[in-house]
């Protein structure tokens, strides 16, 4: 039986950045919830792949090689990602040998509540900021991000983008992409989907995140080659990409916002724009450098320092170039960056690698308490929507447990016809029922 808590579970995503410090927050509850939730998951993982609690000892290299300037808080900042990366591997490989059961039709309705109330707040929110009105949670709400949240002078001379319940336009963007990952494991079989993928497309862009939008086309045209066949290919590839085209359409003519977008991302190599250019071009300028003087990396307390020279240079705060959690990994661990972007990135669905290659560009803290939650609870009913059985199938059954070989409502509406429609010694089951039975373990 699917668990009753997945909507709630879900809906407290829109909140997951509030709280009073790191770990008094909504994220570290909802980190203990996910595990819980997912806990044969991670069980089968850590039985899968037993090795990676080795992983945390080429983490704490950079601390026995390196200088410190705050050595105890770089202790616990690598033994906290550490514990971060072995659970959210071990529960993603979990995920996807045995999903998790879920109720496909609450969590359809419950995905297209939050994405409409996320599009109607950040909508409102774009009218407000051109206006010069903040609508949102003080920053004092906030647990963490409290730098990002605009001022009285950010209100009336900067151009603000929306960030609905969040702190910053980034991370609505990882929340709306989040969302279209487990709509994609149905959106084949349900249009409503397609109709809740521009929604999220929408969303999207009106956080004007840079990255959203490179990272959406690649991901959305992956899934539909990965999960599609046949004639709903082309349709949904049709559909996909002229709700593209209306999503920009209403987002820069319709609202007229200025999103300069194509600037921002044909600008990004020249370094014209700032977000994109500190977030990959800059740190792939200097990674050779950096680890051919630091091959095993340096503490976190170290990073800014080391990279400050080759920053400075173009007149960007060092801070900047660490707004990229894959290039993070090499920073702070050198060569042993690679085997962590390695497990985490190289898989054989290429919607979940693209997925996560996207969430490390957003920002510089993938390995934290609230991405353990949303990644893995998105990755997990990804794939359990996309093992549930079709609709028609399942007729009044709302729900499709993995490990079953029988529909229960088969097995009992044979029982009572056993004395009609026998059919040559098959446990009174009419043809139509037997020929659904088989599709049905042919789908397991």
């Amino acid at each position: 039986m699917p668990w009753r808590g997945d909507a709630v579970l879900m809906i407290v995503f829109v909140v997951i950045q509030l709280g009073y410090s790191y770990w008094i927050s909504v994220a570290s509850l909802m980190g203990i919830v996910a595990m819980i939730r997912l806990r044969e998951q991670l069980s089968i993982g850590f039985r899968t792949y037993p090795w990676v609690i080795f992983i945390p000892l080429l983490m704490a290299a950079p601390l026995f090689v390196g200088y410190s300037n705050d050595l105890t808080q770089d202790i616990l900042r690598t033994a906290r990602e550490a514990l971060i990366a072995c659970l959210m591997i071990w529960t993603i490989a979990g995920s996807t040998r045995r999903p998790p059961t879920v109720n496909v039709i609450r969590l359809s309705q419950v995905l297209m509540c939050i994405i409409v109330f996320l599009l109607v707040l950040t909508t409102i929110q774009y009218v407000a900021l051109s206006r010069g009105i903040y609508i949102g949670f003080p920053k004092e709400f906030y647990a963490s991000g409290r730098g990002t949240i605009p001022g009285e002078l950010d209100l009336r001379y900067s151009a603000l983008r929306p960030a609905g319940t969040f702190s910053e336009p980034s991370y609505l963007a990882f929340i709306a992409l989040s969302v279209m990952l487990v709509i994609s494991g149905r959106i084949d079989r349900e249009r409503k989907g397609i109709a809740l993928a521009a929604l999220a497309t929408i969303t999207g862009l009106l956080s004007q995140s840079a990255s959203f939008i490179l990272f959406v086309g690649i991901t959305g045209g992956a899934f539909v080659v990965r999960t599609l066949r046949g004639a709903n290919k082309l349709l949904v590839l049709i559909l996909l990409a002229v709700a593209a085209v209306v999503a920009f359409g209403v987002v820069v003519l319709v609202l007229d916002v200025e999103l300069g977008v194509l600037e921002r991302v044909q600008g990004g190599a020249s370094g014209n724009d700032v977000s994109i250019f500190v977030r990959i071009f800059g740190p792939i300028s200097i990674l050779p450098t950096y680890l051919a003087y630091h091959p095993v990396g340096r503490p976190m307390s170290m990073v800014s320092d080391t990279i400050q020279p080759y920053s400075m240079a173009l007149g960007i705060e060092p801070i900047q170039y660490m707004m990229n959690s894959l290039f993070n990994l090499f920073f702070q661990y050198g060569v042993f960056g690679l085997p962590l972007a390695v497990l985490f990135l190289i898989r054989r669905d290429v919607v979940i690698a693209l997925y996560l290659l996207s969430c490390m560009m957003f920002n510089g803290a993938f390995l934290g308490i609230d991405k353990l939650s949303v990644v893995c609870v998105m990755i997990a009913f990804y794939q359990a929507m996309r093992q549930q059985p079709d609709a028609n199938l399942l007729d009044e059954v709302p729900y499709f447990q993995a490990d079953t070989t029988l529909l229960q409502r088969g097995v009992t509406a044979g029982a009572g016809d056993a004395d009609v429609s026998n059919d040559g010694g098959h446990d009174g089951r009419s043809w139509a029922e037997r020929r659904q039975d088989r599709r049905t373990r042919d789908m397991l």
